[in-house]
């Protein structure tokens, strides 16, 4: 909790008396009986602190009541405000004037990976949400634990991050057995195309002169949205380094793209390899495809992220399906609007391949929806066991509930939240490469190129500074 959201509560206590008042001849509930509901500072509940901030308890009786039947005696008080009971999926708090979500400090990235932050937050009492069972929950700063509501706030000591399973088998001395083109360790155990190989540390960049200049830059944080939606649909800002690539009006090609770095956007080979540069432009920040993009580039009303980017150059791998888009201005970042997706650039993560990934796109169907304009998202499962789905340079996934990939979709990600540079993030493992021109069935593979097989290929095209 910040010192505004403290001055706020200790504002609200004077409009509260008359809730406390009416109440008081009667014992408060001694925690809450909903199981899922916490007792804790009204600060904490946003749902009924903006309401009671805005005096709806003076005016409306109806809430004013249902405000008096939430009062509550905490298990153990963190100060002296109101405490109400509150959905454990409506907790939020704010660390240094961000949102935050109330964890355990065991499941919280921040802690565990910032020493400093963590003896900071853990020696003051104002970041102390409450306390359930005896176990204190503290406001934790990590982006992906206030987006992802449930995915920190369990009431458990386990590390937050369990790391989903790898398609990647596992071998000798705690290595994955990996395509070799992955390995950097020559000293490892060959097995013609595959090798058993082990990352020197979790925590090392792979050795390449540029991996250390793309790891400075921030990616892989989700915008601004209020609750991560279950099943097909997403939220605006949501997956801010989706591209829209957008072709000459006789063109059939539709075609998506992931920001990698400000000035360059992946996608597959088919999507540009027909083209020039002056042929594509690209569209981030988009959310509804319907929604009508700024042309005025000179309009003061025009935010410059919303403006089609032109391509300065394409860049297309001479055997495989993927390539790059060089934009002629940089884009954003636009924090919740614009921002780059992170490639798996340390040794951890270029021996990982989640078995789960997420796609996003515009052209994904569900097997009884009509397509939709909006940006939508599915589940897609790793496949080993068909043939012509050995893991090397690309890899087989079928969907893992009722959606797949279809036209639109192509170039775009395959993506999983992972531990990258000790902090929580989406990290994009794989491209859509598919025929643009139809949908799989629910008995038919997808293919997918994998990005840490040609991540020296990305690291050697693109220029940083």
């Amino acid at each position: 909790m910040d010192i505004s959201a403290k001055n706020s509560a200790l504002l609200l206590a004077g409009v509260l008396l008359l809730v406390y008042t009416a109440s008081a001849t009667e014992s408060l509930m001694q925690g809450c009986s909903q199981p899922e509901d916490r007792c804790l500072p009204i600060r904490f509940c946003p749902v009924h602190f903006n309401r009671a901030k805005a005096n709806a308890h003076v005016f409306e009786s109806h809430f004013r009541n249902q405000l008096r039947a939430l009062l509550c005696e905490p298990e153990k008080r963190t100060d002296n405000s109101f405490h109400v009971c509150c959905p454990k999926e409506k907790i939020r708090c704010s660390w240094k004037d961000s949102a935050a979500a109330c964890t355990r400090p065991e499941r919280c990235p921040s802690f565990s990976n910032n020493n400093n932050e963590r003896e900071l937050l853990l020696s003051n009492d104002t970041t102390l949400c409450y306390v359930h069972n005896q176990k204190k929950f503290y406001c934790c700063s990590d982006p992906l634990c206030e987006i992802h509501t449930g995915l920190c706030d369990a009431d458990d000591d386990t590390p937050m991050w369990e790391r989903p399973q790898s398609a990647f088998p596992s071998c000798e001395g705690e290595g994955s057995l990996v395509p070799r083109a992955l390995c950097n360790n020559s000293e490892m155990f060959p097995d013609e195309t595959k090798t058993c190989c082990k990352p020197s540390h979790t925590s090392r960049l792979i050795p390449h002169p540029k991996a250390a200049l793309l790891a400075k830059m921030q990616c892989g944080v989700p915008g601004d949205v209020f609750k991560i939606q279950k099943g097909w649909e997403t939220q605006p800002g949501e997956f801010p380094w989706m591209a829209v690539l957008k072709y000459p009006p006789n063109s059939n090609t539709t075609c998506t793209g992931t920001l990698i770095h400000p000035r360059y956007v992946l996608t597959a080979a088919r999507c540009i390899k027909s083209y020039q540069p002056n042929q594509v432009t690209v569209r981030l920040g988009v959310y509804d495809l319907l929604q009508r993009s700024c042309k005025n580039s000179s309009s003061s009303k025009c935010p410059s992220w919303k403006q089609a980017y032109f391509v300065e150059t394409l860049i297309v791998h001479g055997t495989h399906d993927i390539g790059l888009l060089r934009l002629s201005r940089a884009a954003g970042p636009v924090p919740g609007a614009v921002e780059p997706i992170c490639l798996p650039i340390y040794g951890s993560l270029l021996m990982h391949l989640p078995t789960k990934l997420i796609i996003t796109g515009w052209g994904l169907l569900k097997h009884d929806r009509d397509p939709t304009s909006r940006l939508v998202r599915g589940s897609m499962q790793i496949v080993q066991n068909q043939a012509g789905c050995e893991i090397g340079h690309s890899f087989c996934a079928k969907r893992d509930d009722d959606m797949n990939y279809c036209p639109g979709d192509t170039g775009g990600p395959y993506q999983a939240p992972d531990m990258y540079n000790e902090s929580a993030r989406l990290v994009q493992y794989g491209l859509i490469s598919g025929d643009e021109n139809g949908c799989p069935g629910s008995d038919i593979v997808s293919k997918g190129t994998l990005v840490g097989h040609f991540m020296n290929w990305i690291l050697d095209n693109i220029q940083l500074s």
